[in-house]
């Protein structure tokens, strides 16, 4: 992570955004048992993790936007459960984030949204809600993925 930083603070976003890439390698490999290990860690690194991601490889990175969200990443690989804890936000009723206040992992939700429909048809509207949940977690967005899934699970509830 100090390397990505290094090449990041001298300006080479293109070096900087390939090194990160062995750490998001890794991180997508082991993602199952560590999100299994420690949920709440999970997110918080996964959000940071994101972020760095996404600063490195807009069109044209902005220095400040990239080391802020470097040094975040830092902070939660260092210290990934804060002491504050919140409440749990909910969409429809239903959870979307953990007590942290971090997203749950999308690929969680739409595993819900799969299991509450059991093989059968989605209507139209859940359908759709799928897809755009899918669309948002393939994008890295699981607050807006977990929302998607959130308002599926309450209409195949109702």
């Amino acid at each position: 992570m100090s390397d990505t930083q290094m090449l990041a603070k001298k300006g080479e976003f293109t070096a900087a955004e390939k090194r990160i890439t062995d750490l998001e390698t890794l991180w997508d490999k082991n993602a199952a048992k560590l999100r299994k290990a420690d949920p709440s860690a999970w997110g918080m690194i996964d959000g940071a993790a994101d972020k760095a991601f996404a600063a490195l490889r807009t069109k044209s990175p902005d220095s400040k936007t990239v080391m802020q969200s470097l040094n975040g990443l830092q902070t939660a690989l260092a210290d990934p459960v804060p002491s504050e804890v919140g409440a749990v936000q909910k969409v429809a009723g239903i959870a979307v984030t953990d007590k942290t206040g971090h997203a749950l992992p999308c690929e969680a939700m739409i595993g819900k949204v799969r299991d509450t429909l059991g093989g059968k048809t989605a209507p139209q509207a859940v359908s759709d809600l799928q897809a755009k949940a899918l669309e948002r977690c393939n994008a890295d967005d699981d607050t807006r993925a977990d929302a998607f899934s959130a308002q599926a699970l309450a209409m195949l509830n109702d």
